[in-house]
């Protein structure tokens, strides 16, 4: 499978792709966001996938409190739910099929958590939700839900389960289509699982941050290109570009303290889990009823689901310095829940940087490195940023110990963030080993940024290490 670009259109394509894929074709406008708004109503023909959507929320927009609320989605689901397989595998419009898959993975898992919902809210210990236990969701999906989520599923190659694509990707309408998708102010959510302004707030967060992917894409062509051709002044500027963007993106990342409230985020996480090693199905298995196989067990929705930080890895060659071990197995799991042109375009970047051998082209050039260095320093910041977001918005709030995705909450995301400072920290010291480092810096003006990045990083390290040491004494991780 190949992939090409598209002058005209500025796109990567996925040569001879199955149409149904192509609502992500990744470009220079788009970036990593749908090629086209997402579908913000379905047609009449799911009238009723509709309607359950609308009354399900345990807060509905007009203050009351909604189906899941009162512990009856799920048989609201079996009395009135028509069995759609047959209509969605007649589809063939691919963000028709990205909107089935995000409402029916919607519908599937208010099913499955309906019960911890209500569990969580009868044994919180404050009203924000703190301390809930969970106990067992419902394994058991009806066929005529599961079999329609398949049938979508395949058409899609995504797996049958809500993930990062369904919950924001696909998820956002803009309230002044002029202004566009930058800024979470002029965004939306679509669907929404628990309610409310926190919930919307959280999702419309992702959304701003996706939005400056084509800028991503843009620059990290230019720096391959430059790379291929051993020219360290177009990689300079290519870099730049990439530093400048990661930046646009952590100050969007950074306003989720403002959308979201750290103790509201628990009320909506609820149904974000997966099934695959969370605690909340037996066995780790939902049955997927008249599908084959009917046992299945899918990772459930993260934000470590998006394509913007294993691009970022993959084309700077921080790729090849992840950790050999079973946190970095699940980093690299996750790429099976992208969207399918995303994980063909990564494979296709990798092969690409892989060839063109990146990361030792910009090792032969001081002021290369310094550059390099500013885009790893955005990408610790992100990292460190989900870091703070997971202390403040998770442990602070509750003691169960695993992550929506299934990993170990006190190590996986230090494990890469680790990984990035480690790196940093060679570049750094190979730096100062060059000669007339300091001089050949300053006449491109990133001698300021040098020394801010080498007194950042030392300090952050050591914090880092001494809080991932409490945390997994405290869990037992």
């Amino acid at each position: 499978m190949s992939v090409i670009f598209d002058a005209e259109l500025e796109q990567w394509q996925v040569r001879d792709a199955p149409v149904e894929t192509t609502g992500f074709t990744v470009g220079y406008k788009n970036g990593f966001c749908p090629t086209k708004a997402p579908m913000t109503e379905l047609p009449s023909r799911y009238e009723v996938l509709e309607q359950l959507l609308n009354e399900s929320q345990v807060e509905l927009p007009n203050g009351e409190p909604g189906l899941l609320a009162k512990n009856e989605f799920r048989n609201a689901v079996k009395e009135r739910l028509p069995d759609y397989t047959e209509q969605v595998s007649k589809e063939t419009d691919p963000h028709l099929l990205l909107a089935l898959h995000r409402d029916l993975c919607s519908v599937a898992s208010c099913y499955c958590f309906e019960p911890c919902s209500l569990k969580f809210h009868s044994t919180k210990t404050a009203d924000e939700g703190i301390g809930g236990k969970y106990g067992f969701a419902d394994n058991v999906l009806p066929s005529k839900l599961a079999m329609a989520m398949d049938a979508v599923g395949a058409k899609l190659k995504a797996f049958p389960w809500l993930d990062y694509t369904d919950y924001g990707l696909v998820n956002f309408k803009t309230i002044d289509e002029s202004k566009g998708t930058k800024d979470p102010a002029n965004l939306k959510a679509i669907r929404q699982l628990h309610g409310g302004k926190n919930e919307n707030g959280f999702m419309i967060v992702h959304v701003g941050m996706e939005a400056h992917t084509g800028d991503l894409v843009r620059h990290g062509d230019s720096l391959l290109t430059a790379v291929e051709k051993k020219q360290h002044s177009d990689a300079q500027a290519a870099l730049t570009g990439l530093y400048q963007t990661a930046k646009e993106i952590n100050n969007v990342r950074e306003q989720m303290w403002k959308w979201c409230q750290p103790a509201s985020y628990m009320k909506l996480r609820t149904w974000i889990y997966g099934i695959k090693n969370t605690g909340l199905f037996p066995n780790d298995e939902c049955i997927y009823e008249g599908c084959t196989p009917e046992k299945r067990s899918y990772r459930g929705e993260t934000g470590a689901q998006s394509t913007i930080i294993p691009y970022l890895d993959t084309v700077v060659g921080l790729d090849k310095h992840y950790p050999k071990n079973e946190l970095t197995d699940y980093l690299l799991e996750l790429r099976d829940y992208r969207p399918y042109q995303h994980r063909e375009f990564l494979s296709f970047v990798q092969q690409r940087a892989s060839s063109a051998c990146v990361e030792e082209f910009m090792r032969c050039d001081v002021c290369t490195v310094v550059c390099l260095l500013r885009v790893l320093n955005e990408i610790r910041a992100f990292r460190q940023g989900h870091w703070n977001f997971v202390k403040s918005y998770i442990i602070q709030n509750h003691d169960h110990p695993i992550a929506t995705g299934g990993t170990p909450i006190s190590t996986w995301l230090p494990n890469q963030l680790g990984a990035t400072m480690q790196l940093m920290s060679e570049l750094i010291s190979m730096v100062k080993e060059q000669p007339e480092w300091e001089d050949k810096l300053a006449k491109k003006d990133l001698k300021s940024s040098f020394d801010s990045i080498d007194h950042t990083l030392e300090t952050v390290v050591k914090y880092l290490q001494n809080e991932v040491n409490e945390l997994r004494a405290k869990y037992n991780q």
